[in-house]
């Protein structure tokens, strides 16, 4: 399987067939689904909206976000960013 493009292993998977997409995903599914989370027990199966959607469409966290328009992230990393540059500056 691993010698097949995405598109032929979706298909061979069945994940082809979704039933889930981005846009049908309510604002709240998408904001309390983004975030990780972890198991208690591996392997433990994890019944989130979001990840299912991410997992059937393929799509990327910037997407997603853009989707939604989250910019909670990117006002993260600019504030990391402006602190680096500050903290090399000193």
């Amino acid at each position: 399987m691993s010698d097949i493009n995405d598109d032929m292993r979706r298909s061979l998977t069945g994940i082809a067939n979704s039933k889930f997409y981005l846009s049908e995903l309510s604002p709240e599914q998408y904001f309390s689904g983004k975030h990780p989370r972890f198991g208690k027990t591996n392997p433990e199966l994890m019944q989130i909206p979001f990840w299912q959607v991410m997992i059937y469409e393929g799509c990327s966290a910037y997407s997603a976000q853009k989707t939604f328009k989250d910019t909670g992230n990117r006002q993260y990393l600019e504030q990391l960013r402006y602190t680096q540059i500050f903290i090399l500056q000193s």
